[in-house]
């Protein structure tokens, strides 16, 4: 009885911290919801971000126009900026974000931002 219960508390704790690892990016369908962690300072329309996981979402999943970018937490806004439809012709294999050309030096800038298996994004209209 004994080993049966080492043998159940280790697989438990092994499924919790399998359950409770953190992914680089994650989505949610109904209001897009996706994390994403960059491992260099970028920038979005009115604000810089440094290195660190963001909350991407729609402000209103209706008219999917409004991106909002929230802290990992979701506690702290940083920005809310109007995106433009963006197509891909096949679904995304992975999480997709490409970035403007900027100077040397520069953080990159956020251009789209495209989820596994979909195939449109929202492209930041900078």
């Amino acid at each position: 009885m004994q080993r049966f219960s080492s043998v159940f508390a280790g697989a438990l704790a092994v499924g919790l911290v399998i359950g409770l690892s953190t992914r680089t990016a994650q989505a949610s369908d109904s209001d897009k919801l996706t994390y994403l962690t960059f491992s260099g300072p970028v920038e979005i329309p009115g604000v810089g971000l440094p290195a660190g996981t963001y909350a991407f979402k729609l402000a209103d999943s209706a008219t999917s126009r409004v991106v909002q970018v929230f802290s990992k937490d979701g506690r702290k806004l940083y920005a809310t900026f109007f995106a433009l439809p963006d197509t891909r012709l096949s679904p995304a294999a992975g999480t997709i974000v490409t970035f403007y050309e900027t100077p040397a030096g520069s953080p990159e800038a956020i251009k789209t931002a495209l989820s596994t298996g979909k195939m449109s994004a929202n492209a930041n209209s900078q």
